[in-house]
């Protein structure tokens, strides 16, 4: 009798061994077919993002190329007409145009004409820097 209930529970025990290594296998298969999916999954979207970038947007990038430098010009001349309304480059200007006047006038003496010559170039490097830093 004891005998029997030993083989009794040797076979639960392998059945339970054997049911136990049935679900490592599955679990094992249930990984590697995981691994594959998304394997294939990444390897999808890497030739779907090649495809794309081949075929859409090369194709809007050499379209976009022609126009790139007259785009850029338009800007620029936007920036810098926006910049010449403003006051303080308005106020520049007509300090460079009164001494010009001054210097076409005449009149003045040689010493104050060469002081004149550098005021307006001072005006003028200041101006420069102003329109550059505005443009910032």
């Amino acid at each position: 009798m004891v005998k029997k209930v030993q083989k009794k529970l040797a076979v639960r025990e392998l059945v339970g061994a054997m049911k136990a290594s049935k679900m490592a296998v599955k679990k094992h298969k249930m990984a590697i077919l995981k691994k594959y999916i998304n394997r294939c999954a990444t390897l999808i979207q890497k030739l779907w993002r090649g495809h794309f970038v081949r075929k859409v947007v090369v194709t809007v990038h050499k379209r976009i190329g022609k126009f790139h430098a007259a785009l850029a010009g338009l800007i620029k001349g936007w920036r810098v007409r926006r910049i010449m309304r403003t006051k303080e480059v308005d106020m520049r200007v007509r300090q460079i145009r009164d001494f010009e006047n001054e210097l076409i006038r005449g009149g003045l003496g040689d010493s104050l004409s060469q002081g004149l010559v550098m005021s307006r170039n001072n005006t003028v490097y200041k101006l420069i820097h102003l329109i550059s830093k505005m443009q910032e």
